[in-house]
């Protein structure tokens, strides 16, 4: 395994990394054993937007089995409402949500991210907003090091590029999605047809890649599509980081690709898949030992 420093966070984080979204809160024992597998390997940084509660406490408790290994990314605003994963904004939700996920790792997270924004006035409101200030408040107490984003529009990770503060953002790169030009819209990375005039990276997403490196921004970058190497799977979660003199550490998913090679929207959309454990163990190496083809596979 390699690392490379996270932005000007002076973190060191592996290359590839444990995404974890598709892990069952009801199986703590097959999450412990993958978790396991993942440290064994070298990966490092694990991030956890996940509201349900079995989940984060299954994670955590794996985790905590070798916390100093693990950087960890946690997100304010993903929150556990009715038996339903809600985003919001209202202190009154965020703030026990993210208490107890504090609590699942031990009381310290390393990456504080503010999840899930997609829209630039939002974005702004957000960072004059008493949100923002619970964040800064968290940091001040140490329990987190430094503050982030989650975002899947380039035009709001730019913007966020700009605030000094902001040390990493989490973003969606993927031969499919890159292609596509800023939307508020999530929906809009998952039609069932794109535009066939589409073709190469974004111009936004190429600004994009050049505003982290000169800001030193450090973006983690989620769902990545590695057909060929993944054929045949759902959603398997790891991270890989960019190039050498980027900073950029880079959250990938590794996912099924759709009937004859093609990236279908369908084959991105995410579908709950059933593993033993040694088959999790399996793949998690199989992910592991792709790391050189994935970074064949990124056109930087």
């Amino acid at each position: 395994m390699q690392y490379r420093e996270l932005g000007k966070t002076g973190v060191q984080v592996s290359e590839i990394g444990y995404g974890a979204e598709w892990i069952h809160g009801d199986d703590p024992e097959g999450t412990r054993q993958i978790v396991r597998r993942a440290a064994q390997a070298g990966v490092n940084i694990v991030d956890c937007w996940m509201a349900d509660p079995a989940v984060r406490r299954a994670l955590g408790a794996a985790v905590c089995e070798q916390r100093d290994h693990w950087v960890v990314q946690g997100h304010f605003g993903a929150t556990w409402q009715d038996g339903q994963y809600v985003r919001t904004r209202d202190l009154d939700k965020v703030v026990p949500a993210w208490e107890f996920l504090l609590e699942c790792f031990g009381g310290h997270i390393e990456l504080g991210l503010i999840h899930y924004v997609d829209a630039v006035d939002e974005f702004k409101a957000i960072m004059g907003s008493p949100f923002i200030d619970y964040i800064r408040a968290e940091k001040a107490a140490g329990h987190i090091d430094h503050i982030g984003l989650s975002t899947h529009n380039p035009e709001v990770a730019l913007v966020a590029c700009d605030y000094p503060e902001v040390e990493m953002v989490m973003f969606s790169m993927n031969p499919a999605f890159d292609m596509l030009p800023p939307s508020e819209n999530i929906e809009t990375l998952f039609v069932e047809h794109y535009d066939d005039a589409l073709s190469n990276v974004d111009p936004k997403r190429q600004e994009l890649l050049r505003a982290c490196s000169m800001h030193g921004v450090s973006p983690s970058w989620s769902s990545v599509m590695l057909g060929s190497a993944a054929s045949g799977w759902e959603r398997e979660t790891m991270q890989y980081s960019g190039p050498e003199n980027s900073g950029s550490q880079v959250s990938s998913s590794v996912r099924g690709s759709a009937s004859r090679g093609r990236m279908a929207a369908s084959s991105l959309r995410w579908s709950r898949c059933s593993l033993s454990v040694p088959e999790a163990g399996r793949r998690m190496s199989v992910l592991v030992s792709a790391y050189s083809r994935l970074k064949a596979c990124i056109a930087w």
